[in-house]
């Protein structure tokens, strides 16, 4: 089954904005103690560096929710008959062999992992005991916990890392819209299906809390997410949906991405293998 692409006008305006660069740069640089110096430089040569949270310390939590936030509000904005493309899974697909998402053969699993399952019965059924909004995202994103002298240090809750495990889980190493990639999964309708999901299911935290709009942290950190987006705008503009997969592969080798950008998922969900 091909995997579901999202209008053209839609990548085209990404693609103009540089999206994919930086949704790149944004991961790579808060697991900067984990990559090679010249893994390291090519973040640097593309207007990143090391980002002050790291993937799985307190802060990046909310970091990590609020630029996927800032991103889904302003394709609905811009593309409002849309919309229904950033809304989110109800819940994830358990099933392998789902008919509208069935896993590729890309060697995972075939199972869905019991401790996957039961992060997803714990955000869909008891959203409101997570203590707070960083507290939610670092649950969900990953089970990264870096402390001083092991940056690779994972939490002891199995459970943590449900969103990490779900790009993962759909990677597909030979689809040019990869969502094991960030430079180009942006531009598969799986990836607004897994972070309309998690979007969704933060509204519903905030509103078991009785948390505001106006909240000062909240606002800053989409603040401080929609302005590392804008300092990656402006790309040569390309048409990623048109390409071959073998055209969209001699894209990134000519940008010379990293391995780990290319499989980022796959490197962070093997860590504690």
């Amino acid at each position: 089954m091909a995997e579901p692409t999202i209008p053209n006008a839609i990548s085209d305006w990404m693609n103009a904005r540089n999206w994919g660069m930086h949704h790149i740069i944004w991961h790579l640089s808060r697991i900067w103690d984990l990559l090679d110096p010249q893994d390291q430089a090519w973040v640097e040569q593309n207007g990143g560096s090391r980002a002050s949270r790291q993937e799985g310390q307190a802060g990046n939590g909310l970091d990590f929710l609020a630029m996927h936030r800032v991103m889904i509000r302003q394709l609905k904005q811009e593309f409002p008959a849309h919309a229904n493309l950033f809304v989110g899974w109800p819940q994830p697909p358990t099933n392998p062999n789902d008919a509208n998402d069935p896993m590729p053969n890309n060697g995972e699993p075939k199972p869905f992992s019991a401790n996957m399952s039961a992060a997803v019965t714990r955000v869909q059924n008891n959203i409101a005991g997570f203590q707070s909004d960083d507290d939610l995202g670092l649950f969900i994103q990953t089970r990264l916990r870096p402390v001083a002298g092991d940056p690779g240090n994972q939490s002891p809750d199995n459970t943590t890392g449900i969103h990490n495990y779900l790009h993962n889980r759909f990677s597909d190493s030979t689809s040019p819209i990869d969502m094991g990639s960030p430079l180009v999964n942006l531009h598969n309708q799986r990836f607004w299906r897994l972070h309309g999901w998690i979007d969704n299911r933060w509204t519903a935290f905030r509103t078991a809390k009785n948390l505001p709009e106006n909240e000062p942290a909240y606002q800053q950190a989409l603040a401080a997410a929609a302005h590392h987006m804008e300092d990656h705008e402006h790309s040569p503009h390309i048409h990623l949906m048109e390409m071959t997969a073998k055209a969209a592969d001699d894209w990134v080798n000519a940008l010379d991405v990293p391995e780990v950008g290319r499989h980022f998922f796959r490197f962070v969900s093997n860590l504690g293998d």
